[in-house]
């Protein structure tokens, strides 16, 4: 597993998030923590974006809990040699598979071409 970004903000404690909005192309992942001046927001892209899922807590495996705190690739990927074996149209070769672990919540993952703050 390849870490692809530290996040600025834990993932740990979230009281509202994660909070997900995927629009083809376009996956958009908010998550709240607090400071000293109350309720911060973190949002994360995922351009490129063609599917999602989320596995929670409970199910995570250790694997997964490896991208705590942080957005990192999983390579080789499993499930996109899956989707690329059964896809009627061609997965985009830039697809790469990544995770963010959510403490107490689960695991969210993206198949994307990049991620990035916003």
């Amino acid at each position: 597993m390849e870490m692809i970004i530290k996040l600025p903000v834990s993932t740990a404690e979230c009281e509202e998030g994660p909070i997900v909005n995927f629009n083809p192309g376009n996956c958009f992942v908010r998550y709240d923590s607090e400071d000293e001046t109350g309720t911060v927001w973190t949002e994360v892209h995922f351009s490129g974006a063609v599917a999602i899922r989320f596995t929670p807590d409970r199910f995570v495996t250790e694997e997964m809990v490896v991208a705590y705190g942080k957005v990192c690739a999983q390579n080789p990927s499993s499930w996109i040699s899956s989707l690329r074996s059964h896809a009627q149209h061609r997965l985009p070769d830039s697809v790469r598979h990544f995770l963010v672990y959510f403490d107490h919540q689960g695991c969210l993952e993206v198949l994307a071409s990049n991620v990035r703050l916003k």
